[in-house]
């Protein structure tokens, strides 16, 4: 399971990029683009294996979502 226990290694990187991402002034705030890129998802260790992230099922209302655009093709 990944947590923050993992990632005590990094946590200026982490916080740099919470801080960026979280600032008050729009023009100071990063996007998910640039938190995508910064140094803190390419640093080793790296904050936990993908594969031990969960996996969910999908949700009834975007089932439900699918179903009426399918609907709506057909009628």
């Amino acid at each position: 399971m990944c947590s923050l226990i993992h990632l005590k290694n990094s946590p200026l990187l982490l916080w740099g990029s919470w801080r960026c991402l979280l600032s008050i002034d729009p023009a100071d705030r990063g996007t998910a683009d640039s938190a995508l890129k910064s140094e803190f998802f390419r640093t080793k260790p790296l904050a936990c294996d993908p594969s031990s992230l969960p996996r969910y099922p999908p949700s009834k209302e975007f089932d439900a979502k699918v179903r009426d655009e399918e609907a709506r093709r057909y009628t």
